[in-house]
């Protein structure tokens, strides 16, 4: 990508495949990628080397590398298909097991199948005779490739040993090839729930009158759904505990039991009913039960400012919406007591960042007839990337009793960018790096805060995206600084901090003497470089401007360096009209 964020096409210098022994197999010089992907194709010998292969494409100075394994693989002579059901329960009658068979080229198998259901033991259980449980039974593939069976786990439940078995159950499948005895095998599991059927109300009003008659019914099934006939089920008032029982009621044939409950002797509240399977919600480990089902009915009250019994509902959407896609949004209404004829509007608004993006009205009417008028309305939300990263939704309306009823919900939003290539991003987050990702350590182009007294001015590095994101990251946690060196670089943490100013100890100001031999020896016993006069202070400036601690000299200090790179020693300015290249003023170093 360039500075934009805009995919474009690269060139790649050498791009080359490597075996386990690095020797070079394959390459390719100077090609370009098209459509931004780069695809090319290498075909391995047969007797190629089993081992990790490595694929390297140069780019300029960046080496981009890939490992890979290279390994034998014998494609099977036939496939097996175990299929169970995800969950068993214990009230079921055995477990059905089908095995499927067939070769490659899709004809089934003739031979047998043999399966194995077990259950294990928890591993920290210690007790006496408690072992891991095995049932096997063996069919014989039909003409389609399949053998289905019914293993009875009876066994496995109901034990001393329940507490201390896990709720799992092992279904391995071995298929034998008839005439060549070859064998595949499959395994599955099959998970215990100890819910034998569910009890569930049917056509239960939401608000009632008070004093009038709530009507309903309550469904009776099992586990598998099939509805359960003359099964005596119980309706509870869920305000008090223990729960109080209201009716006792009978299913039919359909697993259903109706009921009418008045209404005119209870309390003027909503009213919390249960539908059980047994006069008492109970529960206990590993016992079987049937689900119970908790429903609350509204006390239908009329419409006052004080008693705002209306409500409006956001239908929650899947998140996080996705970029440059349309959603339908429902809003779900209910408007209870309010008089007459009427219409209310029902206004939406769509904010994101503060700002509002979308907003409108949908219009509602209804009319005296209808003491509770529900429904739904909805309308659509395009995702844009002024949306990012979270939209939130206001829905409000203003009903003919002045009450106002309010909805609202916030939505997440994908990380939408200008040109849609997260895709094609080394990372997809500012949360870190991986190291497979990461660049070999080296200082981030931050600009300095020194860089606005620099000379010559400070020159920001090129403005590449990958950059972009690692500068903006190394901001975020603290892990930039001065320099390299700084300690808070976590791939630099040993290094010392920045060199600051010191103050100079310890200076000898005598004159530089020329060096010279002692005579019979060829030792030199001072400087083997002799000083650097200079006749006035341009000549020293011109020559420090040109020496590699030209930097040295024009740090924004008052240390000694910089006053005499400052200083002026001009004759005039000093009362001398001559310089003598021995005298003590003239400048070395």
């Amino acid at each position: 990508m360039d500075a934009k964020f805009v995919p474009v096409d690269q060139m790649y210098n050498l791009v080359v495949v490597e075996d386990n022994n690095n020797n070079r197999i394959g390459q390719w010089t100077n090609i370009s990628s098209t459509g931004w992907i780069l695809q090319l194709s290498h075909e391995l010998n047969p007797e190629a080397q089993i081992g990790m292969y490595t694929l390297k494409a140069f780019i300029g100075d960046r080496t981009i590398s890939h490992v890979f394994e290279v390994k034998k693989y014998v494609l099977p002579k036939f496939d097996v298909t175990v299929n169970a059901p995800q969950t068993y329960s214990v009230a079921d009658v055995g477990l059905k097991v089908e095995a499927c068979a067939k070769y490659t080229y899709g004809q089934p198998v003739p031979g047998r199948a043999l399966v194995e259901v077990c259950r294990e033991p928890f591993p920290y259980a210690v007790v006496p005779e408690l072992t891991r449980w095995c049932l096997n039974q063996t069919a014989e593939m039909n003409d389609t490739g399949c053998a289905s069976l019914t293993v009875d786990t009876s066994v496995f439940f109901y034990t001393n040993f329940e507490n201390n078995m896990k709720d799992a159950l092992l279904v391995k499948v071995n298929v034998t090839e008839e005439g060549t005895d070859v064998l595949t095998s499959k395994s599955a599991t099959v998970y215990i729930t100890f819910e034998v059927g569910k009890v569930t109300f049917v056509d239960l009003p939401d608000y009632f009158e008070p004093g009038s008659t709530i009507k309903g019914k309550i469904s009776v099934s099992r586990f598998d759904g099939t509805p359960i006939a003359n099964k005596v089920v119980y309706l509870l008032d869920g305000n008090s505990w223990p729960n109080k029982l209201l009716q006792n009621l009978t299913t039919n044939q359909k697993g259903l039991a109706s009921f009418s409950l008045s209404t005119a002797s209870l309390p003027k509240a909503a009213l919390n009913l249960v539908a059980s399977a047994t006069p008492a919600v109970v529960s206990g480990y590993k016992s079987p039960y049937f689900t119970t089902d908790t429903r609350v009915v509204q006390l239908l009250q009329p419409a006052s400012p004080n008693n705002p019994s209306s409500e409006l509902t956001i239908v929650k959407l899947e998140q996080p919406l996705k970029c440059g896609a349309v959603f339908p949004v429902t809003v779900k209404y209910s408007f209870v007591g309010e008089a007459g004829d009427y219409s209310v509007d029902i206004i939406y608004m769509v904010l994101s960042r503060g700002l509002i993006v979308l907003h409108g009205f949908q219009t509602v009417t209804a009319t005296a007839s209808n003491t509770v008028t529900s429904g739904s309305v909805s309308f659509q939300l395009s995702v844009s990337v002024d949306m990012a990263p979270v939209v939130q939704i206001l829905v409000y309306g203003v009903l003919p009793s002045e009450n106002v009823v309010v909805g609202s919900a916030s939505f997440e939003t994908e990380t939408c960018l200008q040109n849609q290539v997260f895709d094609l991003l080394p990372v997809r987050s500012l949360s870190g790096y991986p190291n497979s990702v990461q660049d070999e350590p080296q200082c981030l182009g931050i600009r300095p805060r020194q860089a606005l007294r620099m000379n010559p001015p400070y020159t920001a590095p090129a403005n590449q995206a990958y950059t972009t994101f690692k500068v903006e990251n190394a901001v975020r946690q603290g892990k930039t600084g001065m320099a390299c060196t700084d300690v808070q670089r976590k791939w630099n943490s040993g290094a010392k901090k920045n060199v600051g100013m010191r103050k100079v100890k310890n200076i000898n100001f005598n004159h530089h003497r020329p060096y010279h031999i002692y005579p019979g020896t060829s030792t030199m016993q001072e400087s083997t470089m002799p000083p650097q006069l200079f006749k006035n202070h341009r000549e020293f400036i011109v020559h420090s401007n040109s020496s590699v601690m030209a930097p040295l000299f024009q740090l924004q200090t008052n240390g000694l360096i910089q006053l005499s790179y400052k200083a002026d020693v001009d004759s005039n300015k000093a009362g001398h009209s001559k310089h003598d290249p021995t005298h003590s003023n003239t400048l070395s170093y």
